[in-house]
C-alpha cells in the first residue's frame, strides 16, 4: 500500500494542475459541458498520451492558441470551440483517427 501513495499523490497534483487550466479554458471558450466532464476528458487524454504534466500543459496552451486563431477566422469559425480545442489536443497527441 505504501507504494501506491506516491502515484496517487502525483495523479492528484496532475489533476489539480490540468484541471485548473481546463477550467480557465472552458470559461474562455464558452464550454457548454460541465467542467468536471471537460477535466475528466483532459485527464483521460493525459493518461493516454504518456506525456509529462508540463509537456501536456504546454500542449493545452498551444491547442488553445490554435482554437482562438480559428475562432477569430471569419470563414472557418468552429461552432463549438471547446470541442474543437479537444480535437486539436487529440490530433497533436497522435490520438485522433484520421477520417
Amino acid at each position: 500500500m505504501a507504494r501506491r501513495a506516491p502515484k496517487r499523490i502525483a495523479m492528484t497534483e496532475d489533476r489539480q494542475a490540468i484541471g485548473s487550466v481546463i477550467e480557465r479554458f472552458a470559461q474562455e471558450l464558452g464550454d457548454q459541458a460541465p467542467t468536471r466532464s471537460s477535466v475528466s476528458r483532459a485527464m483521460n487524454l493525459f493518461e493516454q498520451s504518456g506525456a509529462g504534466r508540463d509537456g501536456f500543459v504546454d500542449l493545452l496552451f498551444q491547442a488553445r492558441a490554435s482554437t482562438k486563431e480559428m475562432r477569430n477566422s471569419v470563414k472557418n469559425r468552429p461552432q463549438k470551440p471547446m470541442a474543437y480545442f479537444f480535437s486539436v489536443v487529440e490530433e497533436r497527441l497522435g490520438l485522433k483517427e484520421r477520417a
